[in-house]
């Protein structure tokens, strides 16, 4: 056999990618309702909301990243407490969420969002299943009838 990818694996990676990728969309849309109920909170409280840059993760998640971004606050971090109105506060960890699902791109550089990554998946899966003996998966179609 040249295939060094057993065909029943290429069939179990698929159906992973199938279970996993709605699981974290569903995160992120619990996320983006829990963004939107602390706002509504806040905005109902009369308060503001404190912006902590390095509570997030993504594209953010080492102060080493944020390094190119420039000066600091009076703690060494970009943006470690910046106090915003609570739409303010919305606007911009939906915008680090958005970061993270479609990616970013500026200048020859490219970070990989979510979507970038789950393209590439299907296409790696979908060159393997193309990879697979036409008479091996008309053989394990018929097993399973």
């Amino acid at each position: 056999m040249d295939n060094p990818t057993p065909p029943i694996e290429v069939f179990q990676n698929t159906m992973l990618l199938g279970t996993i990728i709605p699981i974290v969309a569903n995160g992120y849309a619990r996320l983006l309702k829990m963004i939107d109920e602390e706002t509504d909170i806040a905005i109902a409280a009369g308060q503001t909301k404190t912006f902590r840059l390095q509570d997030y993760g993504g594209f953010f998640r080492s102060q080493e990243q944020i390094k190119l971004m420039g000066p600091r606050d009076g703690d060494g971090y970009y943006c470690n407490s910046v106090e915003m109105t609570a739409q303010q506060w919305r606007t911009t960890v939906r915008a680090l969420l958005r970061i993270d699902v479609y990616g970013h791109e500026k200048d020859g550089f490219k970070y990989k969002g979510l979507k970038d990554l789950i393209t590439e998946l299907v296409s790696l899966i979908l060159g393997l299943i193309r990879s697979i003996p036409q008479d091996f998966t008309s053989s394990l179609l018929l097993k399973h009838v």
